[in-house]
């Protein structure tokens, strides 16, 4: 158990032979420390200073940011004297006291994807050294005083607050987490994207953080800790906060019942667009049967199966007069998947692979790379629409095929593979099949660039294929994955979700 300060002691809930200990010989990657403060000027010294002794022990590259909001005291000149004399050390400065906002500003300038979450009063270097390390395969660790195996030495008051608060989550948000306040880790590339969509600051924005992080689907997980104080509570500070907490968990009520309405009015007009035209152009038997299919899943709360035929009787009706822009967030977005992945990815005159065009939105930038370019679909609509488009441009196939199949193209004549928002609403025996085929049909050096789910349970009607199920595919059919990642440009675009992933693999 590491001490932190003169606040509250934390540590790992874990006995002899415990995580921790089987963590121990495995490499921390670095990341980088956010520490708010505000008023600190009693402890700030002492704690800061075993605070950075404890990451120099962990014996990675880390940077320590502390974020100066509004203190009255002394805390803003001792911080940048510690700030001389550590290089470390980055104090940033906001004028106000609002600990929200200083977390979201510190966030923003860290230098390593992974981040972890402490007070000055409130840290663990136990803590630290697994959340770092679990965070290979997750996107978010939480430090929970609550779940079982954690020990709460802290007074019976704090104690029944936290788990009024906690029941007060469970009940308005449906959270299904045990802690969102205290010590969390998390990668800034899954995270970015949903700290730019949030509403609240001040003492509840990293409960905030771990909600949205649910609902967008990230992969989170909770490791026990031991909390006991050091210091005296601060009741009365409670108190006072209490007014400011009851209206933001109000404001992120309302916030998010405003965005689930606003989904489900544009999926309901999407829906009733999408069997206007079914009737028209399937029947009413394909109408009725996908209605049904649609209206009995969601009366048990599940989103409509990613099969080939809902596939299918889905896309050949949808309304493709957008191009599929509709799915991009900016013009410019676009431009940086082709200027950050497509076209790093897939050089001038390569023979390629384009796995569902659509009305042919990467297809307008495949063109003048490929000296051969085969479009599959299982909707001969989009390949209509493609053939039409791209008229003029003699070297594509088009190949209508079962949503999984590609035996058609013979073996090792692909040098690249394209696919994006595809992959994403397709399930894993499909997704299985179709990397068989890319093993066989991929030339010695050939590359494929997929763009699919990692494990969102449903949300944006994503398949639950997650990144290691993704890769371990790859690695069974002799393919090596060389890249997963959700974010480029340096952290300023993202994919559609933050829970999505890219995967790129190349057959040796």
């Amino acid at each position: 158990m590491t001490e932190g300060a003169a606040g509250l002691e934390t540590g790992l809930a874990e006995g002899p032979g415990g995580a921790g200990e089987r963590l121990a010989g495995r490499p921390i990657p670095p990341c980088s420390i956010v520490v708010p403060v505000y008023n600190e000027a009693t402890i700030f010294q002492r704690s800061a200073t075993q605070l950075l002794e404890a990451l120099r022990g962990l014996g990675m590259a880390f940077d320590l940011v502390v974020c100066e909001n509004g203190s009255t005291d002394e805390t803003p000149v001792i911080v940048e004297a510690f700030q001389r004399a550590h290089p470390e050390v980055r104090v940033e400065r906001l004028p106000a006291p609002n600990y929200g906002l200083a977390l979201r500003h510190a966030i923003a300038t860290c230098l390593h994807d992974a981040v972890v979450l402490v007070n000055i009063d409130f840290w663990s270097g136990e803590f630290l050294r697994e959340a770092l390390v679990r965070l290979e395969h997750c996107d978010m660790v939480i430090g929970s005083k609550v779940m079982r195996g954690a020990r709460d030495e802290r007074p019976l008051l704090r104690r029944v607050i936290t788990r009024g608060f906690n029941w007060a989550l469970r009940l308005g948000f449906g959270f299904r987490g045990t802690d969102t306040h205290g010590l969390k880790a998390f990668r800034r590339r899954s995270v970015s994207p949903i700290i730019s969509r949030c509403v609240t600051d001040q003492s509840i924005f990293d409960t905030e953080l771990v909600l949205r992080a649910q609902r967008a689907g990230l992969r989170i997980m909770e490791i026990p800790v031991a909390v006991r104080e050091l210091r005296q509570p601060g009741y009365r500070s409670l108190l006072r906060r209490s007014p400011e907490v009851t209206e933001n968990l109000l404001r992120l009520w309302w916030g998010f019942r405003r965005e689930r309405w606003g989904e489900r009015w544009r999926v309901s007009r999407l829906s009733l667009q999408i069997l206007k035209r079914m009737l028209l152009r399937q029947g009413p038997r394909a109408t009725v049967k996908f209605a049904w299919l649609g209206l009995s899943r969601a009366l048990r709360g599940q989103p409509l199966p990613q099969t080939p035929e809902v596939n299918r009787l889905l896309w050949t009706s949808y309304d493709w007069s957008g191009g599929g822009h509709e799915w991009s967030q900016t013009p410019e977005w676009t431009l940086s998947v082709v200027e950050h992945i497509l076209a790093p990815q897939i050089p001038t005159g390569s023979r390629v692979l384009e796995i569902g065009p659509g009305a042919g939105r990467w297809t307008e930038f495949l063109v003048p790379r490929a000296s051969r370019l085969v479009v599959v679909d299982l909707t001969p609509a989009c390949l209509a629409i493609c053939r039409e488009r791209f008229k003029q441009a003699a070297h594509i196939e088009y190949v209508v095929n079962d949503g999984s199949d590609l035996s058609v193209i013979p073996a090792d004549t692909i040098d690249r593979i394209w696919s994006w928002d595809v992959f994403v609403h397709i399930q894993s025996q499909e997704v299985e099949r179709y990397v068989r085929h890319f093993a066989r049909i991929l030339s010695p050096g050939g590359r494929g660039v997929i763009h699919h789910s990692n494990g969102a349970r449903g949300a944006g009607w994503r398949s639950v294929v997650t990144a290691e199920e993704m890769a371990g595919l790859c690695q069974a059919h002799g393919l090596a994955v060389l890249r997963q990642f959700n974010t480029w440009g340096d952290g300023r675009w993202t994919t559609p979700l933050p829970a999505d992933l890219v995967t790129v693999f190349e057959k040796p």
